[in-house]
């Protein structure tokens, strides 16, 4: 299944679908930011197209899966929202109407993925409804969407839904595993993804930025002296958006974040103690003084900042959530 981490059952499904002719003309897929919508959908088409698809997914090295890879296929139409109302416009559903006059090569497929079907406004969703209700013949629809209920009724109820759930722990660890990290590496990054494997695999990509990583330190330092508001404000304005793949990359990030943080308290802590030979990152503890020198406002930092890994993990809002940890931050 290549990038694919987990959704067998819906893997299998398409697949099954397919072998007997009988795949639906659209589908909607649902499921929470981050979970693999977007993947299963292109892994799927790459696979159709693929010239040596085995069952658990496509060759890889083919020169369909090497245009697919390099975004240059021409076969697949990639669809999302556009502009500062991000929104999914009537233009560019011509585009799909375009796309769809061609026809597909014998046994094979030509596929069409709307990234966040509930971003279509209501012109665009009527003229999508326009080929849902007469579908071209070799050309597939997904429609992606954090709900059913997010999608206008008049469009879900021509797709079959297809529902995604959260990936289990042990499947996402496996992964990891695959990728280099360690066991308890790949424990805890599976335990914060909570398993959403975009938002694992993004973290991961985050990881081992030392130098990222020290200026969010840094950042940490300048809000207990009442000095980082600002500049945490201009951050957040930065990448937080009102789309939900936008509020996804938005809350992986601020998570990465609160990973930095809770490993430079951690060193604050031992400094605290007086065995500053078991800090992980010599140097950080240090900025923190004097704001942070005992061991009670230390263990105070390292628990107020677990909390606030706790809230994030249960989906609060990330902006107020924030705002909150600043506010108790200055109480410390």
């Amino acid at each position: 299944m290549g990038r694919l981490i987990g959704h067998t059952t819906a893997w299998r499904y398409l697949i099954d679908a397919y072998q007997r002719g009988a795949l639906s003309h659209a589908y909607l897929v649902v499921g929470p930011p981050g979970v693999g919508k977007r993947t299963l959908a292109q892994e799927f088409l790459q696979w159709s197209l693929c010239f040596a698809p085995k069952a658990e997914g496509s060759c890889g090295t083919c020169a369909v899966c090497a245009h697919i890879q390099a975004g240059t296929e021409t076969e697949i139409l990639l669809v999302g929202p556009q502009g500062e109302a991000r929104e999914t416009t009537i233009d560019q559903v011509r585009n799909i109407i375009e796309f769809c006059k061609y026809q597909a090569q014998p046994g094979k497929l030509r596929g069409v993925i709307v990234t966040e079907a509930q971003t279509l406004n209501r012109e665009a969703a009527n003229a999508l409804l326009k080929i849902l209700e007469e579908p071209p013949a070799g050309t597939l629809l997904f429609l992606l969407a954090p709900s059913v209920q997010a999608v206008l009724p008049t469009i879900r109820s021509r797709c079959t839904a297809l529902y995604l759930g959260m990936v289990s722990s042990a499947e996402l660890e496996v992964s990891l595993l695959e990728k280099g990290l360690t066991q308890a590496e790949a424990r805890e990054l599976s335990r914060i993804a909570a398993g959403r494997p975009g938002l694992a695999l993004k973290l991961l990509e985050n990881d081992g930025r030392k130098e990222s990583d020290e200026a969010t330190s840094l950042l940490l330092a300048k809000l207990l002296s009442s000095q980082g508001w600002s500049e945490l404000k201009a951050k957040t304005a930065q990448i937080s958006s009102r789309t939900d793949e936008a509020e996804m990359s938005f809350r992986s990030t601020v998570i990465d974040w609160v990973r930095v943080w809770e490993e430079s308290a951690r060193d604050v802590l031992l400094r605290a103690l007086d065995i500053p030979q078991f800090e992980r990152y010599p140097g950080r503890a240090g900025k923190f003084q004097p704001r942070v020198s005992t061991v009670n406002q230390a263990g105070q930092l390292l628990n107020l900042i677990r909390e606030l890994r706790t809230k994030l993990q249960a989906n609060s809002n990330v902006q107020l959530t924030l705002e909150w940890f600043v506010l108790n931050l200055s109480r410390l």
